[in-house]
């Protein structure tokens, strides 16, 4: 089985659709998205109704966790995320739909183990995992594959017996903010890719028209590593 992995779309629809117009050339069988359709941009609604519409599998974020009053969050937050705002968008249809997710998913296919979260195994929910954590103990994990979101950061980490796979953000890359990311995975042959997506100088403006906080404009035009110096 072919497996489509993306998270973290934050209300980012041109990177959004680019992400999936190039996960569609995979043919997937499955695609999983592990949360945080909403946040910081404004087309949350029209991601979530997307996925849906694709008979995605999703996963809850702790942006949606926090749209329906999950989890909370602080006023100061709020300038960023415009979560209020998101919460008078948001179709009657899809937020009944998110407030029956959970944020983590297990499941065995092909005799692999594998987990799904939004944040990291130890708090599916809200916890980071940076791919140089000293402090997490990487060799004690039961799952053969472990997916994850939420840094913005992709990687990909053998430990033991056990793969970690950060897929990275759809709509807010946080090291080269014009390299949106997707992981395909194939579960006979265990091999898992993770791809970037170029974002163009036309198309990032499209994003910036938006109305949203100065600190993400900051972030969508970072450049933070070699993949970047093809956007020059």
């Amino acid at each position: 089985m072919r497996l489509a992995v993306l998270s973290d779309a934050h209300g980012n629809e041109v990177y959004f659709n680019k992400c999936i117009a190039a996960i569609k050339e995979h043919s997937p069988d499955r695609i999983i998205f592990l949360g945080d359709c909403f946040g910081y941009m404004r087309g949350g609604n029209n991601i979530l109704t997307e996925l849906r519409e694709m008979e995605a599998q999703l996963l809850l974020g702790n942006h949606e966790a926090m749209l329906i009053g999950k989890l909370p969050y602080s006023a100061e937050k709020e300038e960023v995320y415009g979560l209020k705002i998101d919460r008078e968008n948001i179709s009657g249809s899809n937020l009944k739909y998110i407030e029956g997710l959970l944020p983590e998913l297990h499941e065995e296919i092909d005799n692999k183990k594998i987990l799904y979260v939004h944040g990291c195994p130890d708090n599916p929910l809200n916890g980071y995992l940076y791919e140089n954590d000293r402090s997490y103990h990487w060799n004690n994990n039961a799952y053969d594959f472990i997916f994850m979101g939420h840094t913005h950061y992709p990687y990909l980490k053998k430990a033991g017996t056990s793969t970690y796979v950060n897929v990275g953000s759809c709509g807010l890359p946080r090291d080269c903010g014009r390299a949106s990311s997707y992981a395909i995975f194939d579960t006979r042959t265990g091999e898992i890719a993770i791809y970037r997506i170029l974002i163009g100088r036309e198309e990032l403006k499209k994003v910036t028209m938006q109305k949203v906080h100065p600190s993400v404009y900051e972030c969508l035009d970072r450049k933070g590593n070699n993949i970047c110096l093809k956007l020059m």
